[in-house]
């Protein structure tokens, strides 16, 4: 028998301590669809299910690479060679 908790919000603040993220970088995530979505409470008060966020970290814990996207970017503004391949 599966019995669903009651989903746990958690606000801006606390997803920034657990993630150790951004904002700007949490809304980037978000629109490219690598984040949990967030859920509006009110006009302008938004949180995200506690949850999602904990299953969305463990994730990127158990990769350790860096997104590839990432690593070409910083090359290229350190001036160093990026190839295609």
């Amino acid at each position: 028998m599966n019995i669903k908790l009651p989903i746990k919000p958690i606000r801006m603040p606390d997803v920034l301590k657990k993630t150790g993220l951004s904002r700007s970088t949490i809304r980037t995530l978000e629109k490219k669809g690598d984040f949990p979505k967030r859920m509006y409470l009110s006009v302008r008060c938004v949180a995200w299910e506690a949850e999602e966020v904990d299953e969305w970290l463990k994730k990127r814990s158990q990769s350790r690479e860096t997104p590839k996207c990432y690593t070409e970017r910083k090359r290229n503004e350190a001036g160093q060679f990026v190839s295609n391949a």
